[in-house]
Protein backbone atom coordinates (compact mmCIF):
# COMPACT_ATOMS: atom_id res chain seq x y z
CA UNK A 1 0.00 0.00 0.00
CA UNK A 2 1.14 3.50 -0.28
CA UNK A 3 0.04 6.59 1.28
CA UNK A 4 1.18 9.78 -0.16
CA UNK A 5 4.82 8.36 -0.46
CA UNK A 6 4.95 6.13 2.08
CA UNK A 7 4.75 2.40 0.74
CA UNK A 8 3.24 0.01 3.63
CA UNK A 9 3.14 -3.52 4.12
CA UNK A 10 -0.44 -4.45 4.70
CA UNK A 11 -0.78 -8.23 6.21
CA UNK A 12 -4.08 -10.49 6.87
CA UNK A 13 -6.26 -8.00 9.42
CA UNK A 14 -4.20 -4.92 9.47
CA UNK A 15 -6.03 -1.75 9.80
CA UNK A 16 -4.46 1.28 7.83
CA UNK A 17 -5.79 4.94 8.26
CA UNK A 18 -5.96 7.56 5.29
CA UNK A 19 -6.24 10.93 6.15
CA UNK A 20 -8.60 13.05 4.01
CA UNK A 21 -7.47 14.03 0.74
CA UNK A 22 -4.48 11.83 1.15
CA UNK A 23 -3.80 10.35 -1.94
CA UNK A 24 -2.85 6.43 -1.53
CA UNK A 25 -3.63 3.18 -3.53
CA UNK A 26 -3.53 -0.11 -2.70
CA UNK A 27 -1.76 -3.33 -4.81
CA UNK A 28 -1.62 -7.06 -4.25
CA UNK A 29 0.99 -8.95 -4.61
CA UNK A 30 0.81 -12.33 -3.99
CA UNK A 31 -1.57 -15.33 -5.78
CA UNK A 32 -4.07 -15.37 -3.62
CA UNK A 33 -7.29 -12.85 -3.55
CA UNK A 34 -7.40 -9.92 -0.97
CA UNK A 35 -10.35 -8.38 0.52
CA UNK A 36 -10.49 -4.24 1.47
CA UNK A 37 -12.70 -2.57 2.95
CA UNK A 38 -12.98 1.01 2.99
CA UNK A 39 -14.97 3.33 5.55
CA UNK A 40 -15.77 6.41 5.54
CA UNK A 41 -16.45 9.33 7.99
CA UNK A 42 -18.84 11.18 7.72
CA UNK A 43 -20.71 9.11 4.77
CA UNK A 44 -18.93 8.97 1.06
CA UNK A 45 -21.49 10.99 -1.33
CA UNK A 46 -23.56 8.42 -3.15
CA UNK A 47 -22.26 9.98 -6.38
CA UNK A 48 -18.93 9.67 -5.51
CA UNK A 49 -19.30 6.07 -4.22
CA UNK A 50 -20.61 5.30 -7.59
CA UNK A 51 -17.61 6.94 -9.53
CA UNK A 52 -15.15 5.00 -7.71
CA UNK A 53 -16.74 1.86 -8.71
CA UNK A 54 -16.71 2.64 -12.07
CA UNK A 55 -13.11 3.11 -12.19
CA UNK A 56 -12.25 0.27 -9.79
CA UNK A 57 -14.16 -1.75 -12.87
CA UNK A 58 -14.16 -0.34 -15.93
CA UNK A 59 -16.00 -2.15 -18.95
Amino acid sequence: MRVVEEKRRVDPGDVIYVAPGQIHNITLLGDTTGKVIEVYQPVLSTELAEERKRSANPG
